[in-house]
C-alpha cells in the first residue's frame, strides 16, 4: 500500500471514530441525544410509509439527586454507567437505548406495538428493581407511548414524558403508558 493509499485509509478511521465521539454519549457509552434524535426522525418516517408500529420508553432513575448529595457524584455516575449496561443488556438488538441527559434515558422499540412495550418496560424496571447492583441499588419510573399517525417527534417524546410523570406521581418504580 503506497503513502496515498495509507493516509486514506487514516483519515477514514479518523473519520469512524469522531462520527463515534459525536453520537456517544462519554459517560454511558450510549448513543447520545443527537444519534437519537436522527434515529427517531428515520422511524417515524418509515411508520408513515408501512404503518408499522415503535414505541418510546422513557427511563428515569427514582430519587437520584440523593444517590449524588448522599454517596456523591463519582458514585452517580458509577450508577449510571451500570443502568447504561443493564439496559443496554435488556434491549433487544434492533432497539436503540440512549441517554437523553442527566439520569434519564430513552428505549427506541421497533416495530413494538403498546401492548408489547408494556410487557418490554414492565420486564426492565423488574430486572433493576430486583437485579444485582455493583454500587448501590435504584428503581427507575417509565413512560411508555407508541406512534399514532400523524406523530412527531416532538409529541411523541411529550407523550412518553407525560407518562414517566404518571409513573413519577403514582409513587415511582412503575411503568405508565400513554
Amino acid at each position: 500500500m503506497g503513502k496515498v493509499e495509507c493516509k486514506q485509509q487514516e483519515l477514514l478511521e479518523m473519520n469512524t471514530q469522531l462520527q463515534e465521539l459525536v453520537t456517544t454519549d462519554p459517560l454511558t457509552g450510549l448513543k447520545n441525544r443527537r444519534f437519537l434524535n436522527t434515529k427517531l426522525l428515520e422511524y417515524l418516517e418509515i411508520a408513515k410509509i408501512d404503518q408499522s408500529p415503535f414505541s418510546l420508553l422513557l427511563i428515569d432513575v427514582d430519587y437520584f439527586k440523593r444517590v449524588n448529595d448522599t454517596y456523591g457524584h463519582p458514585t452517580g455516575d458509577a450508577v449510571l454507567q451500570e443502568l447504561s449496561w443493564k439496559l443496554q443488556s435488556e434491549a433487544r438488538d434492533s432497539d436503540i437505548v440512549a441517554r437523553m441527559g442527566g439520569e434519564e434515558f430513552i428505549v427506541i422499540l421497533p416495530y413494538t406495538n403498546k401492548k408489547e412495550s408494556q410487557v418490554i418496560a414492565e420486564r426492565i424496571r423488574l430486572n433493576i428493581d430486583h437485579g444485582n447492583w455493583e454500587h448501590m441499588r435504584i428503581t427507575v419510573s417509565i413512560g411508555v407511548t407508541t406512534y399514532e399517525i400523524n406523530d412527531n417527534a416532538n409529541n411523541l417524546i411529550s407523550r412518553a414524558d407525560e407518562a414517566l410523570y404518571q409513573s413519577k406521581k403514582d409513587g415511582r418504580n412503575r411503568v405508565s403508558v400513554r
